[in-house]
Formats: structure tokens, C-alpha cells, sequence
């Protein structure tokens, strides 16, 4: 399964200079766990993240969310995946950096930011999807095989 299977929508951006409240504010109209920070010179090209985690420890280290920006919470330069990267790979990069979100590039642009849940939910259609594969094997397996099949009574 490709990273592009995961892509439901465009990411969500915010620009730096919004305040931690907005960003916030921002996070739960749209009902998301991440903003990208967009580049000035590149406006589809995320430049960093901004996380409810960041906007949470900001505020439990006392930054104002009225006053405090983005831009001094932020993640910069985040790591990215291409549309083309295995689900199994951007899991490792997501594990092994210790990140929840992750931007998707294709051709200098972020074309989504998928979430650790995305991987999860993945990894359980994936799942579902052999078990039925398998229990169809099996059941036609016994149909095929002469044994014997039980008769309801």
C-alpha cells in the first residue's frame, strides 16, 4: 500500500504569524492535529508543522496563546514522504523520528500531511481485508475438498 492511498485532503495551513489561540481555533473548525506553516516565497510548500502538542506545551511552559505566535512553537523543516512511499515506510519514519504527523511532497509541494492514526487505519483494512481473503480461502477450500461441511443441525 502506497502513501498516496491515504491522501484524503489538501493540508490545512496557517500562516506563521497567527497566534497560538488562532492556530488552535483553526485546528478544531477544521478538525485536524496539524497545520502547515506555509513558505512566503513558495505558498504550497509547508516549511514547518504546528501540532496540538506544540500549542499544549507552549501554554504548560506559560507562552499567552493570545500573544505567542506559531512561528516560535513550530516544527521547521519537517521531514517528508513522497506520495510514492510505501504506508510500511512512512510508519518507520514516523516511529524512528518520534513524530506523529507527517508532510507529503510531490514536485516541491505539500500535497497532504497524513497522521500516525491514518497509518493505523491502514494497517487495519489492510488486515480485515487478508482475514476475509483468508476465511474465503478456507471456506472454499472445504467446499472444494470434498470434506465434509456441517448441515445447519
Amino acid at each position: 500500500m502506497l502513501v498516496r492511498s491515504l491522501i484524503k485532503r489538501p493540508p490545512v495551513g496557517i500562516n506563521p504569524n497567527a497566534t497560538l489561540r488562532e492556530a488552535a481555533a483553526e485546528m478544531g473548525e477544521e478538525e485536524v492535529g496539524c497545520l502547515a506553516i506555509w513558505a512566503e516565497s513558495r505558498p504550497r510548500r509547508a516549511v514547518g508543522l504546528v501540532t496540538e502538542r506544540d500549542i499544549l506545551a507552549a501554554v504548560a511552559d506559560g507562552a499567552d496563546p493570545d500573544e505567542s505566535l506559531v512561528w516560535d512553537h513550530m516544527t521547521d523543516a519537517p521531514t517528508v514522504v513522497e506520495p510514492t512511499a510505501s504506508v510500511g515506510e512512512a510508519a518507520r519514519i514516523m516511529v524512528e523520528g518520534g513524530f506523529r504527523h507527517l508532510p507529503v511532497e510531490d514536485s516541491g509541494e505539500t500535497v497532504a500531511i497524513i497522521s500516525f492514526r491514518d497509518l493505523l487505519y491502514a494497517a487495519l483494512e489492510e488486515s480485515a481485508a487478508q482475514a476475509r481473503i483468508d476465511w474465503y480461502d478456507y471456506l472454499a477450500g472445504q467446499r472444494d475438498s470434498g470434506a465434509p461441511t456441517h448441515d445447519g443441525g
